[in-house]
């Protein structure tokens, strides 16, 4: 091997080496518990058996992308400002990752989740896992177009941005057939499930409703009772003080215990968000008092 050989070789070592150091740089843990990022959530609660992604999970990701470019446009038009619109999974990338990971789990077929908000978590769900079915729990606002448009209104722009998403799993007759719609009050709307489907538990529960305390902690203790030991918690905005403070009263009271929180990177997607720089901490939990998970 000639010395020109030898140097090219370690150049793209060494710049495969440090592309790996800032992928992971962002994952910034705010614990004092020493976390293994590349550990994923096996079957076993404290198994150190690690699930790697497949290939079809990167192309999954190209996808989606692709998907949300082509959808944008169509938020856009129908919210005619992104000015005071709220956050979605899309707008930070390593939060999208560690999402689209815990739902492209081979053992995962249910994934709940609390606030469909503008859709872009449920089309990463549906997405990422081909035999997942999503039951969303939202108010789903039915406003009139004057409304819609009205500065300042958080549900009205919801309500736009939801009826491009909801059309685009309609009219996907293989997306439809495994998405799930629950409108009302989580409240009545999640225990009213439970009692009406005891059978369903969910791998994964995506708790990000209204941010407003107490009802964070209400979310979080009404899905107890369709968790299990293996569930995924995944809690949204826990750089929001109310929000992690329901956070860490979940934890006190023995319903919730927390894995990890993760800080992900302050510059945004400009091509899905509304500002240049945000900060946003998410964290996964697992709850305490459940039964194990029943394999299927």
């Amino acid at each position: 091997m000639s010395q020109t050989h030898k140097y090219t070789v370690f150049i793209g070592v060494l710049i495969i080496v440090i592309g790996f150091g800032i992928l992971y740089y962002p994952y910034t843990f705010k614990t004092n518990q020493t976390i293994i990022l590349t550990k994923s959530i096996s079957n076993n609660y404290d198994s150190n058996q690690i699930e790697y992604p497949s290939t079809s999970f990167f192309l999954n990701i190209g996808k989606y992308y692709q998907w949300m470019q082509q959808l944008q446009v169509s938020l856009d038009q129908a919210a005619k400002s992104r000015q005071g619109v709220i956050g979605n999974i899309a707008w930070h990338p390593t939060q999208l990752y560690y999402y689209a990971r815990s739902a492209s789990y081979r053992w995962v077929s249910n994934i709940c989740e609390i606030g469909y908000g503008a859709g872009h978590s449920t089309l990463l769900y549906l997405s990422m896992n081909p035999k997942a079915h999503v039951y969303s729990f939202d108010l789903f606002p039915n406003n009139t177009d004057d409304k819609v448009h009205t500065p300042g209104e958080t549900l009205a722009y919801q309500q736009a941005f939801q009826q491009v998403t909801l059309n685009s799993i309609i009219n996907d007759k293989e997306l439809n057939s495994r998405f799930h719609k629950i409108v009302g009050n989580s409240n009545t709307a999640v225990p009213k499930f439970i009692e009406e489907n005891p059978e369903i538990k969910c791998d994964v529960i995506s708790i990000d409703g209204s941010h407003n305390p107490p009802q964070p902690y209400f979310d979080m203790l009404h899905s107890q009772k369709f968790a299990h030991k293996q569930s995924i918690v995944l809690l949204d905005d826990m750089h929001d003080g109310g929000l992690k403070g329901d956070f860490k009263k979940a934890i006190q009271e023995g319903i919730l215990s927390q894995y990890e929180c993760l800080i992900a990177e302050s510059r945004v997607d400009t091509l899905f968000s509304s500002t240049g720089q945000y900060h946003k901490e998410f964290c996964a939990a697992r709850y305490q008092n459940v039964p194990d998970r029943q394999n299927s």
